[in-house]
C-alpha cells in the first residue's frame, strides 16, 4: 500500500460534562496512532491528538525505533538506530517511556530517554469546538548532530550510546482552531528511518480512573485524509470499531457517516451503548 507524508483529521468537541464530585480530575483523549516505514522497514511510531480536560492540551509523543528487546519483565533497553529527535524544544523534550517497570527504573533515573514526548497547554479548548490537526513530512531527508539539539543525555552510556550525527526526514504536527483561525505548531521533529506513514488509526480515551456515571462525553473525528504531491486527496472507504471487555458500563456508543469521512464517539449518562459487554466487537464495520 502507499504511505502518506501529509495528512490532516479534525477533532470536534460537542460535549463534556464532568460530576462534581470529580472536581478537576478526568478527561478525554481524541488519539491517532501511526507507524512508519522507509524502504519497506518498520520506522518510529507513537500518537498525537487533543486532550479536554482541566488544562486541555495537544500532544504528540514518538518512541524510538529498535529501542527494546523481549518484553514484560523480559523487557531492555538496547542501542537504537532509529532515534526520534526533537527539533525545537519549546514543547518537546526526550523522556523515558515505558520505563516503568523496576528492573528499568535504574535506566531512568541515570537519564536514559526512549522517545520524545511534545505537549502544549491550550485551555481554549475547554469551549470546545473544531480543531484541525496535520502530521506532515517538511523535508524528505537532512542530518543534525545531537549534541546541537539538546545532547544526548549521560544515561545512554548505559547502552553504549553518544552524540551523534543523525539523518531522518523532518516531520511536524500542528493544529488550527478553526473558530479563531489561529494555528498552533505542537511539534518539530527529525525521524530517523521513518520517511512516510503506513498505518493511521484513532482511538478515544476517557483520562484517569472513571466510573460510568463519572462524566459525558461527545467527539466526533472527520478524516484522516491523505494529501499527495499530485494534489489529490485519498479519504477513507470503511471504519470498524472495536473496545475493550468485559465491562460492567452500558453507556458508550460509536457511530458515523461515510459520507463525512466521520466517526463519533459518546459515552457517560444518556448514551446508549451499542456493542456488548464482553469485549467480543473487535473490528465490527461501522460504515
Amino acid at each position: 500500500a502507499k504511505g502518506s507524508t501529509n495528512i490532516s483529521m479534525s477533532i470536534i468537541w460537542e460535549a463534556w460534562k464532568s460530576a462534581p464530585w470529580r472536581g478537576v480530575a478526568g478527561g478525554v483523549y481524541a488519539a491517532w496512532v501511526f507507524k512508519t516505514v522507509q524502504n519497506r522497514r518498520q520506522g518510529p511510531g507513537g500518537y498525537f491528538g487533543a486532550q479536554l480536560k482541566h488544562k486541555s492540551s495537544l500532544i504528540f509523543s514518538l518512541w524510538d525505533g529498535n529501542r527494546f528487546t523481549g518484553s514484560g519483565h523480559s523487557k531492555q533497553f538496547v542501542k537504537s538506530n532509529q532515534l526520534v529527535w526533537p527539533l525545537d524544544t519549546t514543547y518537546c523534550k526526550r523522556n523515558c517511556q515505558d520505563c516503568a517497570l523496576p528492573h528499568l527504573r535504574k535506566y531512568r533515573d541515570a537519564g536514559l530517554t526512549t522517545g520524545t514526548k511534545c505537549m502544549v497547554d491550550y485551555p481554549v479548548m475547554n469551549k470546545l469546538g473544531r480543531f484541525d490537526l496535520r502530521i506532515q513530512r517538511i523535508t524528505a531527508s537532512m542530518t543534525i548532530n545531537t549534541a546541537q539539539h539538546g545532547g544526548m543525555p549521560s544515561g545512554h552510556g548505559l547502552v553504549g550510546e553518544r552524540n551523534r550525527m543523525v539523518t531522518g526526514s523532518r516531520w511536524r504536527v500542528t493544529a488550527r482552531n478553526s473558530k479563531t483561525g489561529e494555528e498552533i505548531t505542537v511539534s518539530d521533529m527529525l525521524l530517523e528511518g521513518g520517511a512516510e506513514i503506513s498505518r493511521i488509526t484513532t482511538f478515544d480515551e476517557m483520562l484517569g480512573c472513571n466510573k460510568c456515571n463519572d462524566a459525558y462525553h461527545r467527539n466526533t473525528r472527520v478524516g484522516p485524509f491523505l494529501h499527495d504531491s499530485d494534489n489529490s486527496v485519498r479519504k477513507p472507504i470503511w471504519a470498524k470499531r472495536s473496545h475493550n471487555g468485559p465491562t460492567t458500563c452500558n453507556k458508550y456508543r460509536v457511530t458515523g457517516s461515510k459520507a463525512e469521512s466521520s466517526i463519533t464517539f459518546e459515552g457517560g449518562p444518556g448514551a446508549v451503548a451499542n456493542f456488548d459487554r464482553e469485549g467480543k466487537h473487535q473490528r465490527v464495520p461501522l460504515w
